[in-house]
């Protein structure tokens, strides 16, 4: 099974690569999409989740590697329970052909001087990314769970793509 499995991939992947110079990365991206949002669910079901909202401070230096003493840092964003497992999204790049599953992080507040509140549809996972063992453990966890799932997902996409080329050399 897993032999033939891995013999379709293959083959569809030649198939693209034949094909995918005169694709654009739009078409390209297609089927790489529906794979990521099976795997982004995944990764999601094993973040965990805080009971209750946290805060980030920035704290100016009063010397130069010495922290200011507690208390004397101005709030700069405040995160709702369940920001973290809201941050996992399919990631697209301008300049990359390819998707990507990871948490995404809010560049524009990022070290601004006002309290951002993320809650909604705003996120940001700078602590998975600050934290190791928080942020690669779901993500190891999500992709064990969804392998199986996200291999059906994209050699079935892979195959439809390469047929529908298939079809369009044929016609002309």
């Amino acid at each position: 099974m897993a032999d033939t499995l891995q013999k379709d991939v293959d083959v569809a992947v030649k198939n693209l690569r034949k094909f995918g110079k005169g694709m654009s990365k739009k078409e390209l991206q297609k089927p790489l999409t529906k794979g990521a949002y099976v795997l982004r669910d995944g990764i999601k079901g094993f973040v965990p989740k805080s009971k209750k909202a946290h805060s980030r401070y920035n704290t100016p230096k009063l010397i130069s590697r010495l922290r200011a003493p507690h208390g004397r840092g101005v709030k700069v964003a405040t995160y709702e329970p369940e920001n973290l497992r809201r941050s996992v999204s399919v990631l697209k790049f301008r300049q990359s052909r390819s998707v990507f599953v990871g948490f995404k992080l809010d560049k524009k507040f990022r070290f601004g001087g006002q309290n951002v509140t993320y809650r909604g549809r705003k996120v940001d996972g700078y602590y998975a990314v600050m934290r190791m063992e928080l942020g690669a453990a779901p993500v190891r966890k999500g992709v064990a769970a969804t392998k199986g799932a996200v291999g059906t997902v994209l050699i079935r996409e892979i195959g439809r793509m390469a047929g529908q080329l298939e079809r369009a050399i044929q016609i002309q």
